[in-house]
């Protein structure tokens, strides 16, 4: 009760009974405690969310938690961050969710370390109308070569910032990108080096990944 009452308190909606309603509900179908879920409201509070927002985002994020084997405080943490870096709504946590565990259990990373990757990545991604889930892919792909958690982040921030830079010239522009740089280098090597079009334009990233 004192955890409910503190996330509540720090939501400061006066919607104790409302985050103890959606509390009660995830804890009935989840393997943790009550109390680890009051926990996570607690989280997704402090991460500016409203009551319906948590509401909207428990049960998908202990669902994922549970899929990947971390705590909830740390799933809590990665979802959270990802929805507000890529302006989804609470009512698309699942989906997230989803993408998440997908990416993470299907590739060479642990769910932590894509969400260290994310945090370096997501922003930029945003902002050239990469969605999340090429995003991941992306990641996935380097993860795969040996490239991930800040290391995958911060290539991939680069690339995407120099690609940016780049795209309105010839395609050899790119030749000269990673010139001097190891890290950026393995990242073009192993995301591709064929990522603009004939234009000297950013392919879509479902082409990419292909």
């Amino acid at each position: 009760q004192a955890e409910v009452t503190k996330a509540a308190a720090i939501e400061g909606g006066g919607n104790q009974s409302e985050i103890e309603q959606a509390i009660t509900g995830t804890a009935q179908i989840a393997a943790g405690t009550p109390t680890e879920v009051a926990e996570l409201a607690t989280i997704l509070a402090r991460a500016g969310f409203d009551a319906k927002e948590i509401s909207n985002s428990l049960n998908g994020i202990v669902i994922g938690a549970e899929a990947t084997g971390v705590a909830f405080a740390d799933m809590g943490s990665i979802v959270s961050n990802n929805l507000r870096a890529f302006g989804l709504e609470t009512t698309k946590t699942n989906d997230l969710v989803d993408i998440l565990v997908a990416t993470a259990n299907s590739s060479n990373q642990t769910i932590q370390d894509l969400g260290e990757s994310l945090k370096y990545a997501a922003p930029i991604a945003r902002s050239l109308g990469i969605s999340v889930n090429d995003t991941a892919g992306l990641v996935a792909l380097l993860a795969n070569n040996g490239i991930k958690g800040s290391d995958a982040g911060t290539a991939l921030r680069s690339v995407f910032d120099r690609i940016t830079r780049a795209a309105t010239g010839a395609r050899g522009e790119l030749l000269g990108l990673t010139k001097g740089n190891q890290k950026l280098s393995k990242a073009f090597k192993a995301l591709g080096a064929d990522i603009l079009d004939a234009n000297g334009n950013l392919k879509p990233m479902d082409e990419v990944i292909i």
